[in-house]
């Protein structure tokens, strides 16, 4: 039987459209700036079914190519300016859709809906096209197919159908993603296994296939685009490499250090970790900050771990934390102890034992692919990590070469076998490095404290020693300070050819720091980088666990300018530059020695901070510069008795400078030492001192560091001009600059809130609090009218009052 042809009309229905998903994406849109990327790769302005809503999708399209911000101002702007703002339904159009929208969450599935009601009025425009063509006797039967033909495989080429290959690339994409979710997430093997065991029968692939092609995936660079110089020099900063411990633990990477047993790697470990858990240098290699230290200690027992760390100095401290009880295969959690807890310096120790349950031996190269997943955690959170490894009775490292090849830098930590050689002295040699040349040190091991002693590179050349301290201490103490070799050569008295082969050879060794200018003919500058909030100690300053410091009292004299009188016994001593014009264009000058008098056992205990108590023996008369002179500070030494007549003249006078300074910040005079004024912020005191910058006047405003402290006692600094002539003036400034502070405030991406949201129907309204809310714009009439947060769960909600929000409580 024939089955008979059906003429029935669809003339009296509607095509296929959503109107509801069209207003939703489009208030989306005009709510959070991010939506529209989110929607453009699927939406094309002619998806959508209401004119007015092509139109007001082109004006956010237009402004995206354009790179400025999509929202309701600058779209009705845009709507304004082609005179397409009454087409669309005028402002209330606009303001009906932002209304209509609660979060963007789902956009996307409701771009695919739009999407998908698209193509069937675009199959619905073919099939009449090809039925009016089929009642046309004047066509051909061949043209007539060949035309159906051309215009369904349109469908396909314009992207409204998923090819072949689209398909390829879903499923592809939906299976790497499920599989990075298990490798990133699952912290416990077991069960990271039966899922992957599971996912591998769900999808229909092997557990090797499944590990090659998330391998494979993590080696797919296919959509990242070429890039130029230009792109390097604005990815790395001008800054040179960043250092943790100048010369030996560069910021960001990886680190293998490899012994045999019982030489004392461990130990050394530790003697890293003490110093930047501290910020102490150690010796001659300044540490560049106080940073947290993460242990995973599984190669010894907690009691000689104990031991150990409270030998070396360590006390109860909040910075250091440790797991004694991980393995490998558990790198999940090795990511989410460094986001919780955000180290500096992480210490796995040793990679046998926390890959004791690895399916793979030491010689195969599969061994070593938790090191190429660390590599990639030390870049993504910019923390250093070191391996300790053992190494074979060749004084390699043990194992396969790729240990060696997936780590950026390689330490071998080894006996020396010299007959000068005591038990208590090691070798520590760079064998591979990406940030310094690969030298050997000679160490000493100190078994009061448990503490390694850098007695210098082995093999060295000793005839340079005094002018490399001298070059030492003057970066010191000036850190993040540039200089020209020149200006060393000048401060340090020594020859222009000898400060450059010094200062090239502490490069060379990552003692510190060098600075391209980026111009040609202009000298490289040197420095040591200070990242601290608290930089090191200098002379005349106090601390708790240093009170051996240097005291410095200032006299004037008309006929001979301001002078320093230092008292000390000790030689090697920097002085500070306490009564010497701010503008001055010279740092502090280097003592000159005589090389007969220097202890030789003194130039191997590192660099010496402070001097010793003081005491009635020889004082330093230091006059400054010129200013104009291109000569460093010269010295005289002469005997005066410290009595207790002379100490009262000269703390009277400090105490009359002192109080000069306040009475001129107050408002009887233009300079001024430092003033705090406190003000009752949205969220609490918000605290500003202000200290006098070292720059140049403008007109009647001085330069100014301004310190802001917030209300959880966390600080940003500033630097402006201001009319410093009356403290009034000073209390308007801060009235004027608090929103300011406290926009800045409220945008710090480290902050948390809890932000009012609004759940349930509207019988029967909840009011919830969403926790741990980052804020990604704040409300600055009448530009933006939101307070934008961004969940846990990365969702985007919005509130429009104060009392919407508050600080995260935990």
């Amino acid at each position: 039987m024939n089955k008979q042809l059906d003429f029935q009309s669809y003339l009296d229905k509607l095509p296929p459209a959503s109107i509801e998903a069209e207003e939703t994406i489009l208030g989306g849109i005009l709510m959070d700036p991010n939506a529209f990327s989110v929607v453009d790769s699927i939406l094309k302005v002619d998806a959508f079914y209401i004119q007015a809503h092509q139109t007001i999708y082109r004006a956010a399209k237009c402004l995206y190519k354009e790179e400025r911000e999509i929202n309701l101002l600058t779209v009705t702007d845009w709507l304004r300016s082609k005179s397409k703002l009454l087409e669309i339904g005028g402002l209330n159009k606009l303001a009906l859709l932002v209304q209509s929208v609660i979060s963007t969450v789902n956009i996307d599935e409701l771009a695919k809906l739009v999407q998908e009601k698209y193509l069937r009025r675009q199959l619905i425009e073919i099939g009449n096209n090809i039925v009016q063509r089929g009642y046309d006797q004047l066509i051909s039967t061949t043209d007539y197919l060949s035309g159906c033909k051309k215009k369904i495989e349109h469908l396909f080429t314009t992207g409204l159908v998923e090819s072949e290959t689209d398909k390829i690339t879903k499923e592809y994409n939906q299976l790497i993603q499920k599989i990075n979710d298990i490798e990133l997430t699952e912290n416990n093997p077991g069960r990271k296994h039966l899922r992957l065991s599971k996912l591998a029968k769900e999808s229909g692939y092997s557990m090797r296939e499944l590990e090659n092609l998330y391998r494979k995936s993590l080696a797919d660079f296919s959509e990242t685009a070429l890039k130029s110089i230009g792109d390097l020099l604005q990815e790395c900063g001008e800054e040179d490499r960043k250092w943790l411990l100048h010369g030996f633990i560069p910021e960001g990477t990886t680190i293998l250090l490899h012994a045999q047993g019982g030489v004392g790697k461990t130990k050394l470990a530790y003697e890293f970790a003490y110093n930047l858990n501290n910020g102490t240098n150690w010796g001659d290699y300044p540490v560049t900050q106080k940073a947290k230290v993460l242990c995973y200690q599984t190669d010894e027992t907690p009691q000689d771990m104990k031991h150990a760390l409270l030998a070396r100095g360590f006390r109860e401290n909040e910075d250091f934390k440790y797991r004694d009880n991980w393995v490998v295969d558990a790198i999940p959690q090795l990511r989410a102890d460094i986001e919780e807890f955000q180290p500096k310096f992480v210490i796995i120790d040793s990679l046998t034992t926390v890959s004791r349950h690895s399916i793979f031996s030491e010689n195969d190269t599969e061994y070593a692919r938790p090191l190429l997943q660390m590599v990639q955690i030390a870049k993504e959170y910019n923390c250093t990590i070191m391996i300790v490894h053992h190494s074979n009775s060749e004084d390699r490292s043990r194992g396969t070469r790729a240990i060696f090849n997936s780590v950026s830098e390689v330490w071998n930590f080894k006996e020396d076998k010299s007959e000068r050689s005591s038990n208590l002295e090691k070798l520590l040699h760079i064998e591979k490095s990406r940030s310094r040349m690969p030298m050997t040190y000679r160490l000493r091991f100190d078994p009061d404290n448990y503490s390694w002693q850098c007695l210098g590179r082995e093999g060295g050349d000793s005839s340079d020693l005094n002018n490399k301290d001298k070059v030492l201490k003057l970066l010191s103490s000036n850190r993040n300070t540039n200089f020209e070799a020149e200006e060393i050569a000048e401060y340090c008295g020594i020859g222009k050819s000898t400060a450059y082969r010094i200062l090239n050879y502490l490069k060379s060794e990552g003692a510190i720091s060098r600075k391209d200018r980026g111009q040609k003919n202009r000298p490289y500058s040197f420095y040591i980088s200070e990242n601290s909030s608290h930089p090191p100690l200098k002379l005349g300053c106090t601390d708790e666990k240093n009170q051996n410091a240097i005291t410095t009292k200032v006299s004037e004299n008309a006929s001979q300018g301001i002078k320093k009188v230092l008292t000390t016994d000790e030689k090697n001593i920097t002085p500070i530059t306490t009564g010497i014009s701010e503008n001055a264009s010279h740092p502090p000058a280097i003592f000159s020695e005589n090389p007969t008098e220097k202890n030789p056992e003194k130039m191997q205990q590192g660099e010496k901070h402070f001097g010793k108590p003081l005491q009635d023996k020889e004082k330093i008369l230091l006059t400054p510069p010129n200013q104009n002179s291109s000569h460093p500070p010269t010295e005289k030494k002469v005997s005066i008795p410290l009595d207790t007549e002379l100490n009262n003249q000269l703390q009277d006078s400090q105490e009359s400078k002192e109080r000069n300074c306040q009475e001129k910040a107050s408002g009887s005079g233009q300079g001024f030492s430092s003033v705090v004024i406190e003000k009752l912020g949205k969220f609490g005191i918000i605290k500003a001192e202000f200290t006098p910058a070292n720059a140049p006047r403008k007109g009647s405003k001085t330069a100014c560091i301004i310190k802001c402290q917030f209300p959880d006692e966390t600080f940003k600094q500033y630097k402006r001009y201001v009319p410093l002539t009356k403290r009034d003036q000073l209390e308007r400034h801060v009235e004027a600059w608090t929103a300011n502070w406290e926009h800045d405030f409220m945008l710090n991406s480290e902050r948390r809130w809890d932000v009012q949201q609004i759940s349930g129907d509207a019988k029967d309204p909840k009011i919830v609090w969403v926790k741990g809310c980052q804020m990604i714009e704040a409300k600055t009439l009448p530009m933006k009218q939101w307070y934008r947060f961004k969940t846990p769960a990365g969702q985007t909600i919005q509130v429009a009052g104060d009392d919407e929000f508050k600080i995260c409580e935990s």
